[in-house]
């Protein structure tokens, strides 16, 4: 970006006040935002000129601001935003919603908002002065804040009104209707409104006016001219003089003073337009901006509604007369109906507001009463919040309750937790797997979910279940009442509760405390403040009852809308009226429902339809407001907003956020998870870092090179295999350890000096990089490496199940092409293998002389001769990192398009529902990598170049930059803690519950054949089936037993010297991890007694 020209900042000593500000990003922000070109940039501060250009050039996608700044958003959007120091602002409030997680800034205990008591205090946007002379009111005036020169606060007029205080936020509403991303109910649906069109109405001249095209508006910027840095690209904007510019913009609010031209205006009801010349400029004050159409997005039908529901296809524009006649907003901070749990923070500073019921306000505060007849019929008693002060009640992770200042809190992702006082959990030990049969004759659209085809053909039974009354976090015990003779049966991985084989039972009184890790939670079961969630009603018509029959393969049932959201909307009403008709067997809802036998109008009626819709009610949809540790929750009705208690199995759906972002957008909660900067500088065109010295260049557009000698440069090794270098006592070298010295000098020259004559040199440098003592790494190749005359691939048929002598004796290669079909259960294996250019078939060719020549130890990649599209490798965990002895497998595709497309990659989550072992390694079996063009990242040189980038790049990358020690500092935006040690107890967590997961990951794959990888399995964990001296295997099995029985040990070791940590990546193991991790051991050393036997 540009910066010439940019404006010194203000005078220092000039003083601004504003209040209405929004803190919109600080240098933690990850999120892509956009670039600040497209925001009215204005300098109100004094920023030193090297900070303001530092921000503007940091990256197109969303450009982070210097620690110590924040770009702040203002309410107006005449005000621009602006890069600030923190010195220079003072905290109003936070944006902190019920059921949200927080955590104080000097403790690492983590909470849930479980109650809200927020008061603010209201500035009117208009006024009428009183004439002590006439005795009455004047005419109506406009809030001067609205005003062009609104910069500052107004001054202290007798005439004014003042400010209300302490109003409770549960007494006030957003000042229109409905708006954007409001949950609405109509006709028996539940939607989200995606766009609200709408008109504007003005006062010009002291007439009522609407606009042809409300587009055409223009609001007024006012600052100095050394201020403005500049306006949004491709903003049009009328410069009046020096301090005064107007800027079209057509998202307008009441009282709000803008500009147009007379020929967009026309007269209202009769009334005339001002004669004025049609080109010229009027200005006024909006009165009213009245909707005209509402698009709006159905997530789903009420199934126990009666009549016929209208299922329409993707967004429904629906004209605003007909939708706000019967339209029902889902509002659950109302307390009108008698709540007592108190929820209202959506409303901040700033926002404009009405009173939920104007008479009882009124007298309540006897604030200044506009009367609609002197503004043209348009009611102006509308309010902004100047100020709010907020309480929350928190319920933490140990089971206390506290009240706190919001100001006093952090809000919290909860990346890091799952378990919640309230929770619903499951003892590991009292799980089974068992084979489910007859799913493929389930309904198709139940096929059409994500983890149909992995679970399609198993249940999952659970038979001890309880209730987290506590939880203690450093320890990572929690204490659990269970449930006396619970039954539950979970589909697809735990996504949904076959609510027809299932049932919880009564709470019993055994309370005991487990180890964190011996728990399980599932989605299905999850229940947390704040849901909003699908309820089967407490009465229902009898007609209903006798719609439809229960399928024998019926296996629809309580989950996530965020499951089902791939299904159309037909297939959500399918899915739901399955679940019904399962209800309607069920013993607690014959007991607990009530019947209404009431005749319907006849169905021929000609208002049948009408007058059905008139009885309907919009109780099916809830809030959670309350979830006790006695296993009770209580719903906040949607339609009455009344509170009341539900039993777990009348909750038919979550509503867990998936439809909060528009279709094709992804939600900032998946991006959070998403980043994984790529050590790798390459670029689509231009010269990369490195051309000239070695780097593997391919010249023409489908990456072929006439030079097959040419290979990575120094700089594209280092940046990845620095991670993961051991040195002699297997500890991870620090960046400014990696070389000193002469040996700096040395390796250059063997990397990309021009001694560099074959790809076997290179590969020498590689082992040189990862380990200096390969005689002591037992999965490292032999020490001899392949020449360029032996460099034919070796061949081995896949089906070939004998072991002779010799590979007992020796270990697998570590890139191989086998014969004979791929595994079955390649992830890939369904893709098309044939088509693309023959020039795509040399290039995957010129990716296996690479692999074969160059891979590091620890690496293992297969091939397949009748596939050679598809590649299967397994990493082993590095030593020094919580995957140390792990093996990771990662199925890869080269698409029809390679080389201009990246690789395809799976991550197989052997052990799934457990959650994550890396931010970038989802347990779907995504891979957030850039050069996997799974991030987008803000450095185009780290995205997949066709023409430089290669598979071993990728396999680089994944062992040097995700399998690392502290894994927690890879989710986005958190690279920035690691740089400060900050936030060091969640990642000891993070990597704690990393190193027990892939513990089990060791168990699975000598559990399971891992097709394709067997001999590397064989000889990595396993001894040899023969006695020999001179087999030297590297025992991976036993390494990692002794490793998890000394970090057993040292749990238990107290010393009064200098106490050493339990291994390289965690200092000290929780009580709950080592009762966990003594169950592993068990488990493994079965294993190895059973491989000698």
């Amino acid at each position: 970006m540009n910066t010439s020209g940019v404006p010194n900042a203000p005078n220092p000593g000039t003083s601004r006040t504003f209040q209405f500000d929004l803190n919109d990003r600080t240098y933690l922000d990850v999120y892509p935002l956009g670039p600040p070109e497209d925001d009215l940039m204005v300098s109100y501060t004094s920023v030193p000129q090297d900070v303001l250009t530092e921000y503007l050039q940091t990256g197109v996608v969303g450009p982070q601001p210097r620690k110590g700044y924040v770009i702040v958003q203002f309410k107006w959007v005449s005000q621009g935003c602006s890069l600030i120091h923190e010195d220079d602002l003072e905290l109003l409030d936070r944006c902190i919603n019920f059921g949200s997680y927080v955590k104080r800034p000097d403790d690492t205990m983590c909470g849930t908002v479980i109650g809200a008591s927020a008061t603010c205090t209201l500035e009117p946007i208009a006024y009428r002065n009183y004439d002590e002379s006439l005795g009455e009111y004047g005419s109506v005036e406009f809030n001067e804040r609205l005003m062009p020169h609104s910069r500052r606060r107004p001054g202290t007029d007798s005439s004014r009104p003042l400010p209300i205080h302490d109003v409770p936020l549960s007494e006030i509403m957003h000042h229109e209707p409905f708006i954007n991303d409001d949950l609405i109910i109509y006709h028996q649906k539940l939607g989200i409104i995606r766009q609200v069109d709408r008109d504007a109405i003005l006062r010009v001249s002291n007439v009522p006016v609407s606009l042809v095209d409300p587009k055409d508006l223009e609001v007024p910027c006012h600052f100095d001219d050394n201020e403005l840095i500049w306006m949004p690209k491709g903003q049009p904007c009328r410069v009046v003089d020096t301090n005064l510019r107007y800027m079209e913009h057509d998202s307008v609010i009441p009282g709000q003073y803008v500009c147009t031209k007379y020929k967009n205006m026309r007269g209202i009801n009769g009334g005339t337009v001002p004669k004025e010349d049609p080109r010229s400029f009027a200005h006024g004050h909006v009165l009213s901006t009245p909707a005209t159409e509402y698009k709006v997005e159905w997530l789903c039908t009420n199934v126990f509604g009666l009549g016929t529901c209208e299922i329409p296809n993707g967004i429904e524009t629906l004209r605003a007369s007909v939708f706000e006649r019967d339209a029902v907003i889902c509002d659950f901070e109302n307390l009108s109906a008698g709540g007592t749990v108190k929820s209202a923070t959506s409303l901040q500073i700033g926002d404009m507001i009405r009173f939920r019921d104007p008479k009882s306000a009124f007298q309540k505060y006897s604030y200044q009463h506009i009367p609609p007849e002197e503004t043209f019929g348009y009611d102006m008693n509308m309010f902004h919040i100047t100020s709010r002060k907020t309480a929350l009640t928190v319920r933490w992770l140990d089971g206390n309750v506290t009240t706190e200042d919001i100001k006093c809190l952090r809000w919290d992702p909860g990346l890091d937790e799952n378990i919640w006082p309230g929770s619903i959990v499951v003892l590991k030990d009292g799980i089974e797997t068992m084979h489910w049969p007859g799913l493929e004759s389930t309904s198709a659209y139940i096929r059409q979910l994500p983890s149909h085809r992995k679970h399609r053909e198993s249940k999952i039974r659970a038979r001890t279940v309880g209730v987290v009354q506590a939880v203690n976090i450093r320890e990572r015990i929690v204490t659990v009442r269970w449930y006396k003779d619970p039954y539950l049966i979970l589909l697809h991985g735990g996504q949904i509760l076959a609510s027809l084989y299932s049932k919880l039972g009564e709470l019993g009184d055994t309370i005991s405390q487990v180890s964190l890790y011996e728990l399980d939670v599932f989605p299905c079961l999850e229940r947390s403040h704040g849901d909003i969630v699908l309820l089967a009603p407490d009465t229902i018509h009898t007609s209903v009852l006798t719609e439809g029959s229960l399928s024998a393969y019926n296996i629809a049932g309580p989950c996530t809308f965020s499951y089902t959201s791939s299904l159309s909307l037909s297939q959500m009403h399918s899915y739901l009226k399955d679940m019904s008709l399962a209800m309607f067997h069920w013993e607690w809802f014959k007991s607990m429902t009530t019947v209404d036998t009431s005749p319907l109008p006849p169905r021929h009626s000609h208002h049948y339809q009408r007058k059905l819709s008139e009885r309907s009610t919009a109780d099916f949809v809830g809030q959670i407001i309350a979830i006790d540790v006695n296993g009770e929750i209580t719903v906040r009705l949607a339609g009455t907003c009344r509170d009341v208690r539900v039993p777990f199995e009348r909750i038919m759906m979550v509503m867990d956020g998936g439809f909060t972002t528009p279709l094709g957008v992804p939600a900032p909660g998946d991006l959070s998870t998403m980043s994984m900067n790529s050590a790798y500088t390459y670029k689509e065109e231009g010269p990369g870092v490195g051309d000239e010295e070695g780097l593997l260049h391919f010249d023409d557009e489908e990456g072929l090179s006439s030079d097959d000698d040419e290979d990575m440069s120094e700089t594209t090794l280092r940046e990845a295999l620095r991670r993961y270098v051991n040195d002699e006592d297997g500890i991870l070298l620090e960046e400014e350890e990696w070389v000193s010295g002469n040996d700096e000098e040395e390796e250059e020259e063997a990397i990309s000096g021009s001694d560099v004559e074959d790809m076997s040199e290179i590969k020498c440098a590689v082992y040189r990089y990862v380990n200096s003592s390969s005689a002591d790494d037992g999965y490292s190749e032999d020490a001899d490496m392949k020449t360029e005359n032996d460099s034919d691939f070796d061949m081995r048929d896949a089906s070939d199940g004998v072991v002779d002598q010799s590979e007992e004796m020796t270990s697998p290669p570590g890139f191989l092409i086998l014969e004979g079909p791929p595994p079955s259960d390649h992830h890939f294996i369904s893709k098309d293998g044939a088509g693309g250019s023959a020039l795509r078939v040399k290039r995957i060719q010129k990716e296996c002389d690479i692999l074969d020549e160059s891979l590091p130890p620890g690496i293992f990649v297969r091939a397949w001769e009748s596939r050679m599209d598809l590649l299967r490798v397994l990493f082993i965990g590095p030593e020094g990192t919580p995957y140390q002895y792990a093996p990771i497998l990662i199925d890869f595709h080269f698409p029809g398009d390679f080389p201009r497309k990246p690789p395809e990659a799976f991550f197989h989550s052997w052990i799934g529902g457990q959650g994550r072992i890396n931010p970038n390694l989802y347990e779907d079996g995504k891979i957030c990598l850039s050069i996997l063009g799974t991030w987008p990242t803000q450095n185009q040189e780290e995205m997949w170049s066709a023409t430089k980038s290669t598979v071993l790049q990728i396999l680089v990358s994944i062992m040097g930059l995700v399998l690392v020690q502290s894994p927690f500092y890879n989710e986005a935006g958190y690279e920035v803690f690691a740089a400060e040690g900050g936030r060091r107890v969640e990642s000891d967590k993070y990597t704690e519950k990393t190193f027990l997961t892939t513990r089990r990951y060791i168990k699975y794959a000598l559990d399971h054949q891992v097709s394709g990888m067997e001999d590397i399995v064989d000889w990595n964990y396993l001894p040899s089936r023969l006695n020999s001296e001179d087999c030297s295997r590297p025992l991976l099995l036993r390494r990692a037993i002794d490793t998890a029985l000394a970090m057993i040990e040292h749990e238990g070791h107290t010393s009064s010297g200098e106490e050493r940590s339990a291994s390289a990546f965690v200092s000290r193991l929780s009580l709950g991890a080592v009762v966990m991790l003594r169950k592993y051991i068990t488990e493994l050393e079965a294993l190895e007694v059973a491989a000698t036997a």
